[in-house]
């Protein structure tokens, strides 16, 4: 009987090893050696299992379909075939379905209620298994984070990866990213002569490429330069020597914010990201034709809606649909009531926030002076007490923002839903006069999705 062979290792590490996947290999040849087998074909596969994303697996499956006379599929051992549930259910229907299965490491195939029964325990406790090795990775990174170890696993401009979350400063990258901030912090620079003078001066990539303009920013807003770690919006105190003091490093987010709006486009398209294709669901793009005509058109290649639609024809739909909507008095009187409820709502939340972040303050403060203190008494050294000095101006300042961006936002977002309100009156009038955000705000409230079919516009 013709049967395909399988083998996999989970990381390119294990292949270049060689070891393990030869390991499966003779194992396989010699069980169908044994049993009179005959394989036609061997399958490779260097990719975790644990995802149910591999691209060998389900190519060997299809063509194992396909097949007139070949009668199964040799494997290793259950965990080497399917370590999701979801891949394994796959394999248990082959059997169902007149195939053969068959573990090398165990001599045993799923032709029986015992063996079937084994294998599946055996799946189980290998889903079990990934599932328990993810908990325990995500928490042991964790771990490593509030103990100052980067967990990237690799390293960034101005510092060598030593291995263990371990950084340290590149004596030849560190000086060009001080200096790319000290010159951007001057004012004098654009991010694009930034970028063309630092790649003169040597700065590249870690691919020793040339740093494009717009990836400049990214470098300029990094906290790992001051020696800040920065996973999912939460702050850690890393190991690394800081390349950036703190005001140079916020002197440059300055300039970012002032510089730079969210509006860089050149063209501006009053309906950008917001409508639909009705055929695929696609969200439309948007081209300019004659430097001055807007229009929207689907991406997607397999859709039939093949032909774009003017953004004077959308306008057109929604001021139609815009000057259907009447509020009552009643409905107005309403959603004041509602909107003063929220402001008073989100006036208390604010109010412990800034309790909290107080506290913290004066916690960060109380901790300068006896650091102080310590120092005046000799008994810490310089290095040290510069250390933990930088490193409790950095959490003071990081909460002092905090205060202030809180209660900007929060003041922001009320006053946006006060002109919101004071609009609605008029639907048309307010969307005229709304800026983008708003804009979009407005149709998402009172329209809903704007889909655009071959021959007409729709809203839902």
């Amino acid at each position: 009987m013709k049967f395909f062979s399988y083998y996999r290792v989970s990381s390119k590490g294990q292949e270049e090893n060689g070891v393990s996947l030869e390991a499966q290999q003779e194992a396989n040849l010699k069980f169908a050696e044994e049993n009179k087998l005959t394989i036609v074909k061997e399958f490779r596969e260097v990719q975790s299992a644990s995802k149910g994303n591999r691209k060998i697996f389900p190519q060997m499956i299809n063509e194992l379909k396909k097949s007139r006379d070949v009668r199964g599929i040799i494997f290793h051992d259950v965990d080497r075939s399917a370590r999701s549930l979801k891949d394994w259910s796959i394999i248990g229907e082959l059997p169902d379905s007149g195939y053969k299965i068959f573990f090398s490491r165990e001599g045993m195939g799923l032709d029986g209620r015992g063996n079937r029964l084994t294998a599946d325990i055996k799946a189980v406790v290998a889903s079990d298994f990934i599932r328990n090795l993810s908990q325990e990775t995500k928490k042991g990174m964790q771990k490593r984070l509030e103990q100052g170890y980067c967990v990237t696993g690799h390293g960034r401009l101005g510092y060598i990866a030593k291995g263990n979350g371990i950084m340290d400063i590149d004596p030849q990258s560190a000086p060009l990213i001080k200096e790319c901030f000290e010159l951007y912090a001057t004012e004098r620079y654009t991010l694009r002569s930034l970028a063309e003078h630092m790649y003169s001066k040597g700065l590249r990539s870690k691919y020793g490429k040339e740093i494009l303009w717009s990836k400049i920013p990214r470098i300029l807003k990094s906290k790992f330069y001051i020696g800040l770690m920065e996973v999912k919006e939460k702050i850690y105190n890393g190991n690394h020597k800081a390349i950036i003091d703190i005001n140079t490093f916020n002197k440059v987010q300055e300039v970012l914010k002032r510089r730079h709006s969210p509006n860089t486009r050149k063209h501006e398209y009053e309906f950008r990201l917001i409508l639909k294709c009705g055929e695929c669901g696609n969200t439309l793009r948007s081209m300019t034709a004659k430097k001055k005509y807007h229009y929207y058109y689907c991406h997607n290649k397999g859709c039939s809606f093949n032909k774009s639609t003017a953004e004077k024809e959308v306008r057109k739909f929604v001021l139609e649909k815009l000057r259907s909507i009447k509020f009552t008095k009643i409905q107005v009187e309403e959603m004041t009531k509602k909107l003063a409820e929220m402001k008073t709502s989100k006036t208390l939340v604010l109010k412990d926030r800034k309790t909290a972040i107080k506290l913290r303050t004066e916690n960060i403060r109380a901790k300068l002076n006896k650091l102080a203190d310590i120092y005046l008494d000799s008994n810490v050294v310089d290095d040290i007490f510069k250390f933990k000095k930088q490193d409790l101006l950095i959490q003071l300042k990081l909460a002092e923002d905090d205060l202030k961006n809180s209660s900007s936002h929060n003041d922001q977002e009320i006053s946006n839903n006060e002109k919101l309100l004071e609009l609605l009156s008029n639907p048309v009038i307010a969307y005229k006069k709304a800026d983008t955000h708003n804009k979009k705000r407005l149709l998402e409230t009172l329209i809903g999705n704007i889909k655009i079919y071959t021959n007409s516009i729709q809203s839902n």
